[in-house]
C-alpha cells in the first residue's frame, strides 16, 4: 500500500541519519587518535619520538584489558620509553622496508630452529668421533682441552684427525664435559673442557648448596611473601611492610605460612610498583644465618618498560658515590635505575644499618642478596653498590639477564656473584649482539628458501629425525652461494646489510657489549625431560646465540629451579656421567646415537614419541559410544502423530522415533491431554516398528549411513589406539584422517537425510 511505500522510506532514511552520525562520531574519533592528545604524531619530532609513543600507548592499552592488575599505571609515556623506541629502532633499521609478513615471521623461525639444531648435531657427532679416538691414545694430562677451528670447514664436515688434539685428565677424577661455543667477533669455534662441579672441591659444594637454599626466597617474592603479609596490621596500604627495631626477636614475624620457610622472618618488605620502584624484601634466614635481600622479577607492565631500558649507562657517577670504581664500566639502565632506587630506599629506612648494630640478633649474620629474571640483574647492581660496607656479602643471581654488566665488570663481580642459568633459557641470551646475529640470519634464511610457502608450512609441520634433518633442511633451502641475486627482497636485502654496517661503523666507539655477571654455572638438561641436570662452569662466550627451541621461554619459569637444585647430588654425580665420558654437550644437549629412521608424524593430540596419543583415542572412543547409543535408542527425534479415524483427523499424544524402534509418550495429568499446558511423559521401553510399518526411502537411506558410519568409526577407533604404542608414517596419519573425515560427514548425512 501507499502508506507501507511510505513507512520503508521513512526507516530508510532513519537508516542513512544513523549511519551519517556513526560515521561523523568515527571520523572524530579517528582525528584524535591522530592529534597531539593521543599518538602525538604531529608533534614527534622523529621515527624514535613516534616510536616511543606506539610503544607508550600499546602498554597503556594492555594496562587497560587487564584493569590496571597487571599494572601499567604509573607508565606516563614521558621519556622511560625512549631508550627502547631507539634500541627497537636501530634494531629494525627504519631507514629499510623489508618485504616481510606474520606468516614469513613463523616460517622463517620454525626453519632457523631447525637450521640451529642441525649445526648443534653436525658439530656433536664429529667432535665425538674424532675425541673418542684420540682419548684412547692421550694419556695422562691436567692441561684441559682447548682446539679452534674453522667454522666453515667445521660446518663442512672436513675435519680429520690430525686437526684435533683433545687432552683428558685422568688422575683428578671429576667428570667434565666438552662444550662447542662460538668465538666472540670470529668465524672460528672453540671445542673447551668444562669441569662439572665436583663433590671434592669445596667452592663447587658451597656454591651449589647455597643456589638450592636460597633459590627459594627468589621464589616466594613474587606473590607468596606478599599474601602473608596483606592482612597484617603493619603493612600500611599493602605498600610496605616494617617490623619495629625493637621487635627483632618477636617469634610473629616468621613466614610460618609459607613452607618451607618457618625458619625465616621477614623484616621489612616495600611492594611499590613504578618504573624506578620495585618489589623487594628483607628477610632473616636463621638456618643459613644471612640477612636476605629478595628482589622480585618482571611481573608487571612497569617491570617490562625497565627490560626495554637497555641501552647501558656508564657508572662513573654510581662508583664515586658508592666507593667503587666505575669509570669506564657499563650497565643496563634500566636495571641501574632500579639498583640505584633500593639503594637509596634502603639507606633512607637504616634497615640494615639497624639489622647489622651492635646488640642486633642478627649483628653477626652474612649478607645475602637473590633475584630471579629482571630482579637478578637487580641483586647484582645492588650487591655491586653496597659491597664496600658489607666485604662479605654474596648475590645469587638466577637466570638473570645476557645484559647487564660490560665484560670487566662481570670478571670483578666474579669475586661474589655467582649467577645460575639453565639449559635453553632464552633471557641470559637476550642481549643486542645476539639479537642482530639472530635477525641477520633470519634475513638471509628467507632469501634461501626455493620452495613456496604452502609447501613449507607443510614441511616444517611434520617432525623430523635427527638423522634426516640435513636431507629435508636442503630439500627446502638452496646453499648460500646459489641464492638468487636478482629478486626485489634480496636487492631489499643487501640495502639493508649496507645500512646496518654504515651503522655499525658508526656506532662503534660508542657501543658497549653487556653480559652475565659473575661466575656462570649452567644446569645442563642431559635427558630432555627435566629428569637428570648436570651443572658445570660455564663461561659468558656459551651464551652468544639466541638459541630457537620448544623449551626456551618454560625454561625460565622460577619455580622448578627450586627442585633442580635441591635434587642435584654432586656425591652421585661422577657415577651417573661417567658413563657419558665421551657423550659431548653444547650449551644445549648431549649428543646421544640415533640410529632410527625418518618417520614424519603429525603431531596433533600427540607428543613427539608418539606414545601418549591417548587425547585422540578416548575422544574417538566416546564418539563410537555415543554413537551407538543414540542409533539403537528411541530419542533420535520427537514427532507429532495424527490420527485418522471414520475421516476425522485429530492430534495423538507425540511419539519419539529412532532407526529401529519408537516410544510413545502419554500425558502425565489423570485425565488425560487438556489444553496446550500438557506435560507429556515416555513409556521408557524402545518398541520395535509394527510388522505393518514400512520403511520409506529416507529412513532406509539413513540406516544405511549410519551402518558405515560404525564401519568407519571402528576402524578409526583400532587405528587411533594403535597409534599410542606404534609409530605410524605419514600415509598411515593421512589416513585416519581421512578416515575420521568421512565417518564425520557420514554421521551428519545421518541426521540430515533422516530429518
Amino acid at each position: 500500500s501507499v502508506w507501507f511505500l511510505f513507512y520503508s522510506i521513512l526507516i530508510v532514511s532513519y537508516a542513512f541519519e544513523l549511519l551519517i552520525w556513526a560515521a561523523v562520531l568515527v571520523n572524530k574519533i579517528v582525528a584524535f587518535l591522530r592529534g597531539p592528545c593521543f599518538f602525538g604524531r604531529s608533534s614527534a619530532r622523529d621515527k624514535v619520538h613516534r616510536y616511543e609513543i606506539l610503544v607508550g600507548n600499546f602498554l597503556r592499552c594492555l594496562s587497560l584489558c587487564y584493569c590496571f592488575k597487571k599494572g601499567g599505571k604509573n607508565i606516563k609515556n614521558r621519556g622511560e620509553l625512549r631508550d627502547a623506541a631507539y634500541a627497537l629502532t636501530d634494531y629494525v633499521n627504519n631507514d629499510t622496508k623489508m618485504d616481510i609478513v606474520f606468516s614469513d615471521l613463523y616460517v622463517g623461525l620454525k626453519l632457523l630452529a631447525r637450521i640451529q639444531k642441525e649445526r648443534r648435531l653436525d658439530a656433536m657427532k664429529h667432535i665425538a668421533s674424532i675425541a673418542a679416538s684420540f682419548m684412547s691414545e692421550e694419556g695422562d694430562n691436567d692441561e684441559g682441552a682447548e682446539h679452534v677451528m674453522n667454522r666453515e670447514s667445521f660446518l663442512k664436515s672436513t675435519l680429520n684427525k690430525c686437526s684435533l688434539r683433545v687432552m683428558h685428565s685422568t688422575r683428578n677424577m671429576r667428570s667434565s664435559v666438552l662444550t662447542i661455543q662460538s668465538k666472540p667477533l670470529s668465524e672460528e669455534y672453540e671445542v673447551i673442557e668444562r669441569a662439572i662441579l665436583s663433590n671434592d672441591n669445596d667452592n663447587d659444594r658451597r656454591a651449589l648448596a647455597d643456589g638450592a637454599h636460597f633459590v627459594p626466597h627468589s621464589v616466594h617474592i613474587y606473590h607468596k611473601i606478599g599474601h602473608a603479609v596483606h592482612d597484617h596490621p603493619l603493612c600500611v596500604h599493602n605498600a610496605t611492610f616494617a617490623i619495629p627495631i625493637d621487635s627483632l626477636n618477636d617469634d610473629r614475624f616468621y613466614l610460618k605460612s609459607i613452607h618451607g620457610q618457618e625458619s625465616t622472618k621477614l623484616i621489612f618488605a616495600s611492594f611499590l610498583i613504578g618504573i624506578h620502584a620495585t618489589v623487594y624484601a628483607i628477610l632473616a634466614d636463621e638456618v643459613a644465618k644471612a640477612i636476605v635481600i629478595s628482589v622480585r622479577g618482571t611481573l608487571s607492565l612497569e617491570d617490562v618498560v625497565v627490560d626495554l631500558q637497555c641501552l647501558p649507562q656508564e657508572l662513573s657517577e654510581v662508583g664515586r658515590k658508592c666507593d667503587f670504581e666505575g669509570s669506564g664500566h657499563y650497565c643496563h639502565s634500566g636495571i641501574l635505575s632500579r639498583g640505584k632506587w633500593m639503594y637509596e630506599d634502603i639507606r633512607k629506612r637504616r634497615i640494615l644499618h639497624e639489622v647489622f648494630s651492635r646488640g642486633s640478633p642478627y649483628e653477626n649474620y652474612d649478607l645475602v642478596i637473590v633475584g630471579h629474571s629482571l630482579g637478578a640483574g637487580c641483586a647484582c647492581i645492588l650487591a655491586t653498590m653496597i659491597r664496600h660496607k658489607y666485604p662479605r656479602l654474596r648475590c645469587f643471581a638466577f637466570e638473570p639477564p645476557g645484559c647487564v654488566y660490560d665484560e670487566a665488570l662481570c670478571n670483578f663481580s666474579e669475586s661474589f656473584i655467582t649467577s645460575f642459568v639453565r639449559h635453553d633459557d632464552i633471557v641470559p641470551r637476550l642481549a643486542p649482539a645476539n639479537a642482530d646475529a639472530l635477525r641477520d640470519e633470519f634475513f638471509e634464511l628467507l632469501a634461501r628458501v626455493k620452495i613456496p610457502k604452502f609447501k613449507l608450512f607443510r614441511d616444517i609441520r611434520d617432525i623430523v629425525n635427527d638423522d634426516d634433518l640435513s636431507r629435508r633442511n636442503l630439500a627446502v633451502l638452496r646453499a648460500t652461494e646459489s641464492t638468487p641475486r636478482d629478486t626485489q627482497y634480496y636487492q631489499q636485502l643487501l640495502t639493508f646489510r649496507n645500512e646496518r654496517t654504515e651503522k655499525d661503523i658508526s656506532n662503534r666507539s660508542t657501543s658497549t657489549k653487556l653480559y652475565i655477571p659473575g661466575k656462570i654455572i649452567h644446569l645442563c638438561d642431559v635427558n630432555g625431560d627435566g629428569s637428570f641436570y648436570i651443572p658445570y662452569w660455564a663461561t659468558r662466550c656459551e651464551f652468544n646465540e639466541i638459541i630457537l627451541s620448544e623449551r626456551m621461554i618454560s625454561d625460565h619459569s622460577a619455580s622448578p629451579l627450586v627442585d633442580i637444585l635441591k635434587n642435584i647430588r654432586l656425591d652421585e654425580l661422577y657415577d651417573s656421567t661417567k658413563n657419558h665420558s665421551m657423550k659431548f654437550q653444547n650449551q644445549f644437549e648431549l649428543i646421544q646415537d640415533d640410529n632410527s629412521h625418518d618417520q614424519r608424524r603429525v603431531v596433533c593430540f600427540s607428543t613427539r614419541q608418539c606414545g601418549r596419543n591417548f587425547v585422540l583415542s578416548s575422544i574417538v572412543t566416546i564418539a563410537i559410544l555415543l554413537s551407538f547409543l543414540v542409533n539403537n535408542g528411541c530419542e533420535f527425534f520427537y514427532r507429532e502423530a495424527v490420527v485418522s479415524r471414520n475421516g476425522e483427523k485429530r492430534n495423538d499424544p507425540s511419539t519419539r522415533i529412532g532407526f529401529y524402534g519408537y516410544e510413545p509418550l502419554r500425558c502425565a495429568a489423570e485425565g488425560g491431554c487438556k489444553g496446550n499446558n500438557t506435560v507429556l511423559e515416555g513409556a521408557r521401553v524402545c518398541a520395535p516398528f509394527p510388522p505393518a510399518f514400512e520403511a520409506d526411502g529416507y529412513m532406509k537411506a539413513s540406516r544405511a549411513f549410519s551402518f558405515v558410519t560404525m564401519c568407519l568409526g571402528c576402524v578409526s577407533l583400532v587405528m587411533s589406539w594403535f597409534s599410542t604404542c606404534l609409530e605410524f608414517k605419514v600415509k598411515a596419519w593421512r589416513g585416519l584422517s581421512i578416515i575420521l573425515l568421512f565417518t564425520t560427514a557420514s554421521q551428519g548425512l545421518v541426521f540430515l537425510i533422516f530429518r
